[in-house]
């Protein structure tokens, strides 16, 4: 397979991931939550939600989603290892 990434292609950062499964398929949704600006110590105390972005979503086949899965955990053994650090 030949991996190809066209340049418009852009990347965005996930605070949050949701998971929700239909009788076909998957769907993984990625959130982006940006801190609200907190001033005084008041703030939080008026702050009744923070508001959660989707910045992405994916569709996967059950097939797919046991192999992502094992991809992910393989490069999460990886990253801790090379860290120093042990699985979650």
């Amino acid at each position: 397979m030949l991996w190809d990434s066209t340049d418009d292609v852009f990347s965005v950062y996930a605070t949050n991931i949701l998971v929700q499964a239909t009788e076909q398929e998957f769907y993984v949704s990625f959130f982006e939550a940006r801190p609200p600006f907190i001033f005084v110590p008041e703030d939080i105390e008026k702050l009744e939600s923070v508001r959660a972005e989707c910045v992405a979503r994916v569709i996967i086949s059950p097939e797919r989603m046991t192999a992502f899965l094992n991809v992910m955990q393989q490069q999460l053994d990886a990253f801790n290892r090379k860290k120093g650090k042990s699985g979650i």
